[in-house]
C-alpha cells in the first residue's frame, strides 16, 4: 500500500488527479466534521483521541481491503512530520505500506520507503 499526503480539498485534488477514484481517500476535515467538529486543528486531548482513533480503523480498513493499493490522506496543515507520525504508527501496528509521499510545491514526493 502506498500512502499520498497532500492537503486542500477532494473536488480540487480531483481535478488534478483524475484517477482518484482508485485512491482510499481519508479526508481529515470531512472525519471531523462527521464526529461534530468545526476543525481538525487545534483539538483537546479527548477530540483528538477520538479523531486518531477513527482515522486508524479507515487506514486498517484500507491496509486489508484488496480493492485500493493507494491511500490519499487529505489534511488541513500539510507539514513533514506527519510522514514520520504515520512510518512510527505503521511499525507500531505492523501496518504494511511501500511508500509514503507527501505533496509540496504541488509535486508529490517520495518521504520514505519501505524495504
Amino acid at each position: 500500500m502506498e500512502i499520498w499526503i497532500a492537503n486542500g480539498n477532494r473536488k480540487d485534488l480531483k481535478k488534478t488527479h483524475p484517477f482518484l477514484r482508485e485512491y482510499g481517500v481519508i479526508d481529515i476535515k470531512e472525519i471531523a466534521v462527521s464526529l461534530g467538529y468545526s476543525t481538525s486543528v487545534n483539538l483537546d486531548d479527548h477530540s483528538s483521541f477520538v479523531l486518531n482513533n477513527e482515522i486508524a480503523k479507515r487506514l486498517e480498513a484500507f491496509n486489508n481491503s484488496r480493492r485500493f493499493y493507494r491511500v490519499l490522506f487529505i489534511v488541513e496543515d500539510c507539514r513533514e512530520n506527519l510522514a514520520q507520525d504515520l512510518l512510527n504508527y505503521s511499525v507500531s501496528t505492523s501496518l504494511k505500506y511501500e511508500a509514503i509521499y507527501i505533496k509540496k510545491d504541488g509535486e508529490f514526493s517520495l518521504v520514505c520507503k519501505s524495504y
